[in-house]
């Protein structure tokens, strides 16, 4: 059974931004074929088996993301679960998401 996610994500503008950015798009597009959403920046709504972790870790070593420049969060909708990748300077993102 398939879950619904949230994924969020900010890639640093370097000079490898657009390879970044276009791999972990494929990334993202092959993990959930035929069902994603992307309407806005930097954001998808997406289907996946995963786990939230097996989520983003499949993306980070399906992609280039660069774990020391980017992050990227991913909160499963249907279950209580969260995962994230790169360092997050603020903390709300895990006391907000604790509290759900």
């Amino acid at each position: 059974m398939t879950d619904a996610y949230a994924l969020t994500f900010r890639l640093k503008t370097d000079s490898s931004y657009a390879e970044r950015l276009e791999s972990l798009e494929k990334a993202i597009r092959e993990e959930s074929p035929g069902e994603w959403w992307k309407e806005t920046t930097s954001f998808y709504l997406l289907r996946s088996e995963k786990s939230a972790s097996g989520l983003v870790d499949h993306l980070y070593f399906n992609s280039e993301f660069n774990a020391s420049k980017d992050i990227m969060g991913v909160i499963n909708l249907s279950k209580k679960e969260h995962a994230h990748k790169g360092t997050f300077s603020d903390s709300d993102w895990e006391n907000i998401l604790k509290a759900r």
